[in-house]
């Protein structure tokens, strides 16, 4: 007889959380257990299984965990809830016979119970928190525990007793010794990884030989082969052409050890003798019609013929003769065959012919054949004639049954040898490619991208806190917890019939939508306003138009944004005003907000191609992020764009986006599926920041992140998510920080060490683009890192190099150091080139000064450092709407006047002090690289020359001193200054003819009033004051001389009144 299957039998009821179905059979071989998610054991009985006799349905907890091994006793994995603290336990217990329930609780889990086995003194199970646990039956609470990088699949102890093997979900197999935890071997890449367990992917179950010398795996394509002596994997497969493309999952074997099944994904199964290897039977399993994934399959111990199984969608079957080498026969869709037969010529083949005459036609014989001759001698064949005989050759009528004669259809295939004919190019079906889901940036979706659907999730998980929904029997809750108990303590709200499925918070409020299923219906948004003065009425909800479903909600200080499925942005202030309704053009894929701004992900162009690496073609998105800097005021009246948009970098091909949110700075900082982090500068260049790939232990991990830190530190804050893709309720993750990390090549140099924090110091002077205290800071930090490469590269006797770094300064002090320095290690043609070099680089910075300064008055600025303060807009890249700030420009003469000289003089002494410090920090700088640099400056300070105020055409020229010439100039080198000492020659003081008249008690007076302004307004000053300490003096006496006449008496009068 052919293999054939018994009648599907429909059994638990485990809804859409069932990722596999277990299947154990009883050592009598008289009945078998199934179990799934929803608590009970079903028992079957295999003789009266075709009679539809009704399982024994046994409830044993409040769930199971789809997985069983039936010995003496039944082992499997369930979940109890305690009544009195509602909490949850999950174990692996031992179950009674009669009546069946839990007898003994051998070991406790913190996760599901993925794979059980059992030999006569011992007992191993493996769990989805990554861990194995193996004990002697005697003594469960002795057990050793085991850690691995991937949650493990499935589990096997030889049966001797000696090894035990298990599988992992990162593609790996390990063997270890039933006593101990050292590990025998290991192989890697046995199939292709992935994260969390679900029906789309493998159990990639082991199965031992009887005689424990092999160790068999289901792999992609193939059942891989183990030799346990020398625990080599063979190049022997258990395989065959047409299965190449196949993943295999579940195996059993025969209880002689002769035969081993296994089953495919694609609902296949295949039967293989073990000694031979070569492939018995191949069947297709369906259900409902459709090839189903199998989940589970078992021998009849009693008859090694039957074999019983079960699939994915909790359907149980047996098929019988499977060791029947004649394949189970598809199904025929007759009607057409009969269609094709309708016409006259067909009808020759229901005439009686003999077997020779068609094998003969079939073969293409010549006309000496007296079968040639038959029915028409003009031609050499009936072939030409006969369609019937043609289609039947091309195997037209192979699968014809009742309505044709089956002896006259023997008769054409019965004598002759058919051979393979070329039915053309296969045919592919093709599948439309389908845009990504929407998923909210910070949270984790319902339902992930592998089908595994979560009970318990995150609905956000962000800097200030956490939002979680809870559901278990006794109904739905939802969690407010935030990390600073100090804004608000932990909220819990009833979600049995608001049923809220979104959510988010900042520190200011907290906004949650739900997500109707009905298409007449609507989202219902709930805010709490923590901050609101009224306290009775801290909440507030709206319901969304009828018919408009919320896909995401997000709040900041200022708005709070609710996404719909027709693409617009509903904006309502903190106290429940609606206003803006804002459409976005395009799909949305997922989002973020912070302040006023709102950033949007969506895939732009259509879908590319390309192959992945089981070479199979699959489509991919590009990606832009659309910003809106949404104003709650006089937003009709700006007459700027308030929207750009910015494609989104997500890697190699086939990358996706993962995450994005904003620092807290507000700049836009994403991450794609390699765990790459990027940050957009104010330039909308993408920055990566951080590689969390090179942070993960396993390929089945992830990292999650929770916040971006840009200020006081770069740092990043997430969740190590292990053997998962987004973090799970039931483990207790603890938030890791780390820091910024550019991806700069050669890690393991110092010269790549520095170059790195370089390339961090500039790009955070870029981010902050502020004054004072932090900007000074940052520029020490980087003239640091920008010397200590500068003495590497003399060390290497690159004075190119060292050349190319002076023109990364960004002060001119670090340049002076640099010159110094290269003066001490007497490299003269090196400091001619530095001077140089410096001349260039102070004019060009002058020029950039000029044309980034337009305005008839304006402020000195650093070297190279942009040091205005610039506001929330600037950063991210919108123009600044409002009057323009007023600031001082550089005079082209020099002041005159002995008030401003004065003024000079009284802040002379702090400058020095301050070159001090600097040359101080320079030189310890230096020193860290063995090197000593001389703590006085090259040139002494020099005072700027006094100016004729009674010039008739009132150009107060400037003779040529040092006060106009370049500062690098005056950097000499050591002989180069000696001359100079001996060349000069004593001269007389030169008499001032004009001092009287330029400085005469008027000014005296004046610089008695600057004086007592320059003492008042020294906070304020310093406080507007955007520039480099040494030009300050100057910045007070150019604000002076702004003051109106009636300003300058009040303050003349304020020092003749004292």
């Amino acid at each position: 007889m052919a293999p054939r299957f018994s009648e599907l039998r429909e059994a638990h009821s485990g809804g859409e959380n069932v990722t596999h179905v277990d299947l154990a059979i009883a050592p009598d071989g008289k009945e078998f257990a199934t179990c799934s998610k929803d608590g009970s054991v079903w028992v079957w009985k295999i003789d009266s299984f075709n009679d539809l006799e009704p399982p024994a349905i046994h409830e044993v907890a409040d769930g199971t965990h789809s997985t069983l091994c039936w010995r003496e006793h039944l082992y499997m994995g369930v979940t109890t809830t305690d009544l009195v603290t509602n909490i949850e336990k999950r174990s692996l217990s031992r179950l009674s016979a009669d009546p069946m329930m839990i007898d003994k609780t051998l070991m406790l889990f913190a996760m599901e119970i993925n794979s059980i086995d059992v030999s006569k003194e011992y007992i191993v199970a493996v769990c989805s928190d990554c861990t194995l646990k193996k004990a002697p039956l005697a003594d469960t609470t002795n057990y050793e525990k085991i850690e691995f990088d991937g949650q493990p699949l499935s589990v096997a102890i030889d049966p001797l007793e000696k090894f035990v093997a298990v599988t992992c979900t990162d593609g790996t197999l390990s063997v270890y010794p039933v006593v101990g935890i050292d590990r025998l071997a290991h192989f890697e890449r046995l199939f292709r990884s992935f994260g969390d367990i679900g029906p789309r992917h493998t159990r990639a179950q082991v199965r031992w030989s009887s005689d424990g010398s092999f160790l068999y795996v289901a792999t992609q394509g193939s059942v891989r082969v183990v030799k346990v002596d020398e625990w080599e994997l063979l190049n022997a497969r258990l395989s065959s052409d047409e299965l190449k493309e196949e993943i295999f999952s579940s195996l059993a074997l025969s209880t002689s050890g002769k035969y081993l099944a296994a089953g495919t994904l694609n609902g296949k199964i295949c039967i293989w003798e073990t000694a031979t290897k070569k492939l018995i039977t191949m069947t297709e399993h369906r259900h409902k019609g459709s090839l189903m994934a199998i989940s589970s399959l078992a021998f009849d111990p009693a008859n090694d013929s039957n074999l019983c199984m079960a699939d994915i969608k909790e359907g149980v079957s047996i098929l019988y003769q499977a060791l029947d080498k004649k394949e189970v026969p598809a199904p025929t869709n007759f009607s057409r065959v009969q269609a094709d037969l309708s016409d006259d010529e067909d009808n020759v083949i229901t005439r009686p012919r003999r077997s020779k005459f068609l094998a003969d036609e079939a073969m293409g014989s010549g006309g000496n054949s007296p079968s040639a001759n038959f029915g028409n001698e003009d031609e050499n064949t009936r072939m030409s004639v006969d369609l019937g005989a043609i289609k039947r050759q091309f195997g037209q009528f192979d699968n014809l049954e009742d309505d044709i004669d089956s002896r006259e259809m023997t008769m054409g295939r019965s004598n002759y040898n058919q051979q393979p004919v070329y039915s053309g190019p296969p045919v592919v079906t093709f599948k439309p490619p389908i845009l990504p889901k929407y998923f909210p940036s910070g949270g984790v979706p319902e339902r992930t991208t592998d089908g595994h659907k979560h009970k318990n999730r995150y609905l956000k998980w962000n800097r200030f806190g956490v939002i979680r929904y809870l559901k278990n029997d006794d109904g739905c809750l939802i969690e407010i917890e935030y990390h600073d108990v100090s804004i608000s303590s932990e909220i819990s709200i009833p979600n049995d019939e608001t049923k809220y499925t979104m959510g988010d918070l900042c520190a200011k409020a907290i906004v949650l939508a739900n997500r109707p299923k009905k298409e007449d219906q609507s989202s219902e948004l709930l805010v709490i306003n923590l901050l609101t003065w009224d306290r009775e009425k801290t909440r507030w909800n709206v319901k969304l138009p009828v018919g408009e479903i919320a896909v995401d909600v997000l709040v900041t200080d200022t708005l709070i944004a609710a996404l719909t499925e027709k693409g617009n942005i509903r904006v309502f202030s903190l106290e429940g005003t609606q206003r803006q309704i804002i459409s976005h053009a395009g799909v949305l894929s997922t989002s973020a907000a912070f302040g006023d701004t709102v950033a949007i992900v969506s895939p732009f162009g259509g879908p590319q191609w390309m192959e992945d690496e089981s070479d199979e073609v699959v489509p991919f998105y590009a990606y832009q992020v659309t910003i809106y800097d949404i104003k709650q005021r006089n937003s009709h009246l700006s007459d700027v764009p308030l929207s750009k948009t910015v494609p989104l970098p997500v890697g190699k091909p086939g990358g996706k986006v993962f995450w994005m949110g904003f620092t807290n700075r507000g700049n836009l900082v994403s991450m794609d599926s390699s765990g790459c982090v990027r940050l957009l500068s104010p330039s909308d260049l993408w920055i990566p920041i951080f590689d969390g790939a090179a942070r993960l232990m396993s390929i089945s991990d992830s990292i999650w992140p929770i916040s971006i830190i840009e200020t006081p530190k770069c740092e990043i804050r997430y969740a190590y998510c292990r053997g998962s893709k987004v973090p799970l309720m039931e483990m207790r993750l603890v938030p890791t920080t780390d820091k910024w990390e550019l991806p700069v090549c050669d890690k393991g140099s110092d010269k790549t060490k520095l170059e790195g924090e370089l390339l961090l110091n500039e790009l955070k002077m870029t981010l902050n683009g502020i004054v004072g205290e932090d900007s000074q800071t940052l520029i020490n930090e980087h003239s640091k890192a920008l010397i200590q490469l500068f003495t590497l590269a003399l060390k290497m006797e690159r004075e190119g190099r060292a050349v190319e770094l002076t023109q990364f300064s960004v002060s001119s002090k670090a340049v002076q150091a640099l010159i110094k320095y290269a003066a001490k290690q007497n490299r003269g043609f090196l400091v001619d080139k530095l001077t140089t070099l410096g001349n260039e680089l102070q004019e060009k910075n002058e020029e950039d000064e000029g044309r980034r300064r337009p305005s008839t008055i304006s402020r000195p600025a650093p070297v190279l450092v942009e040091t205005r303060q610039r506001d929330a807009d600037e950063i991210r890249g919108f123009p600044e709407i409002g009057p323009k700030k007023v600031v001082l420009k550089k005079r082209e003469s020099a002041f005159s006047g002995e008030a401003t000289l004065m003024a000079l003089n009284r802040s002379r002494q702090p400058q020095h002090q301050e070159d001090g410090e600097n040359e101080k920090h320079l030189d310890e700088v230096t020193q860290h690289t063995d090197t000593t640099l001389n703590t006085q400056a090259p040139v002494p300070y020099t005072d700027t020359p006094k100016a004729n105020p009674f010039s008739k055409n009132g150009d107060f020229t400037q003779p040529p001193s040092s006060a106009n010439s370049s500062l690098f100039e005056q950097l000499d080198s050591p002989w180069d200054r000696k001359r100079a000492r001996d060349k000069e020659t004593p001269s007389s003081t030169p008499q001032p003819k004009q001092a009287r008249l330029a400085f005469g008690s008027s000014n005296k007076e004046n610089a008695g009033a600057y004086g007592k302004w320059y003492s008042a307004n020294e906070v304020r000053l310093r406080k507007d004051f955007r520039g480099e300490e040494i030009d300050f003096e100057k910045f007070c006496a150019q604000s002076f001389r702004m003051l109106t006449p009636a300003q300058k008496k009040e303050w003349k009068a304020r020092v003749e009144q004292e």
